[in-house]
């Protein structure tokens, strides 16, 4: 497993050098080796750590504000309850759904692209690297 990391961050050097420098690398490896590492860049990206405190806390958030509205309030008011916990709910889904597609910023969108252009590129070498291997045996 430590060598995988170590190939993997030797890959990530060698793809800010140069195309040339990394060809050269990966030409040197094996293709089992080869064939983890397409699997590897090839599948989607990690979530970050902020990504998953921020869902945390809105789920959090939300969940925290309908237990205290049913909790605090008396019982002749159930069918207010309900509708008012439909609608804080609706509510959430409306914020959720506008945070996750509509609030992408154009700063956002662009380091995006550029770390999935510079994973699409190693992907490529890499497919490279190992057609030109198997085109040798």
């Amino acid at each position: 497993m430590n060598e995988i990391k170590e190939i993997i961050s030797q890959v990530k050097m060698k793809e800010k050098v140069g195309d040339k420098e990394l060809k050269e690398y990966l030409s040197e490896l094996d293709v089992n080796t080869l064939n983890k590492l397409l699997i590897i860049f090839s599948g989607p990206p990690r979530l970050t750590v902020t990504e998953v405190f921020k869902a945390a806390f809105i789920a959090s958030a939300v969940i925290g504000m309908l237990l205290t509205y049913v909790i605090l309030t008396p019982d002749y008011l159930v069918n207010t309850k309900a509708n008012i916990s439909i609608i804080v709910g609706v509510l959430c889904v409306v914020w959720l759904y506008y945070l996750r597609f509509v609030s992408n910023n154009e700063n956002k969108l662009i380091s995006l692209a550029s770390k999935l252009v510079n994973r699409q590129k190693i992907v490529t070498l890499i497919t490279y690297t190992l057609q030109e291997k198997y085109k040798n045996l």
